[in-house]
């Protein structure tokens, strides 16, 4: 588990770092962190769907707000929870872009286990960088 949470970020917030050798799968560890504050076990959330998804940003950190945002979208106007199958960002043309092959389910009370809910993803100290041999993030979501 590449994650961790940190406290004493921001009052009201819940906070992670992600670090990771391979910037794809440090995306898809962020996607699992975000996930793993909404319900208390991931792995609880079947394969039983599949959403394709892509992107384009200006930079590699609103890049993961847009994806960490998408999955929160899910969540809520669609009553998913997903996890990342294959992920693959790239820079075409000056942008980079994202695609991704997520899996899933519709939100099951009876076998998610409900932790909290996240309203948004924030700005608040986001940031996707390269130290030494680790890409890594962190990342700030509302609650």
């Amino acid at each position: 588990m590449p994650y961790k949470y940190l406290d004493n970020i921001a009052t009201s917030d819940m906070a992670f770092l992600v670090w990771e050798k391979d910037l794809n799968a440090m995306f898809a560890f962020a996607v699992d962190a975000l996930l793993n504050i909404l319900i208390e076990d991931i792995s609880a959330v079947r394969a039983q769907g599949r959403q394709c998804v892509r992107l384009e940003a200006e930079a590699l950190d609103l890049l993961l707000y847009a994806f960490l945002d998408k999955i929160l979208f899910y969540k809520d106007a669609e009553a998913l929870f997903l996890r990342v199958d294959t992920l693959e960002v790239e820079k075409q043309q000056g942008k980079y872009v994202l695609k991704a092959q997520l899996k899933g389910e519709r939100i099951d009370l009876d076998r998610h286990e409900l932790y909290l809910d996240i309203k948004a993803i924030t700005f608040h100290q986001l940031e996707v960088s390269r130290r030494d041999d680790f890409w890594q993030t962190v990342v700030v979501v509302d609650v």
